[in-house]
């Protein structure tokens, strides 16, 4: 399966609600879903390219995370 590699962003614009976790910074906004078991990652909305980060226990760590490919995700692709 193909997978996209996104860089991290600076821990300071991330921001957590529950179990969404959303990072804006001008043009870029990522919005990630960590309600599902094991923790898959769900991107819900997005524009140009992004960073993000992966989601461990009850705490965020700075890390690539692995996206499943879908149109319109920009990054470095991992097949």
């Amino acid at each position: 399966m193909s997978s996209l590699i996104l860089q991290s962003a600076p821990l300071k614009q991330i921001q957590t609600k529950n179990d969404l976790l959303s990072y804006s910074s001008g043009d870029i906004h990522v919005i990630l879903n960590f309600s599902e078991k094991p923790r898959q990652v769900e991107l819900l909305e997005h524009t140009t390219w992004q960073t993000l980060w992966s989601y461990n226990a009850s705490h965020l760590e700075k890390n690539k995370i692995y996206l499943p490919q879908r149109a319109g995700w920009i990054g470095k692709r991992n097949t």
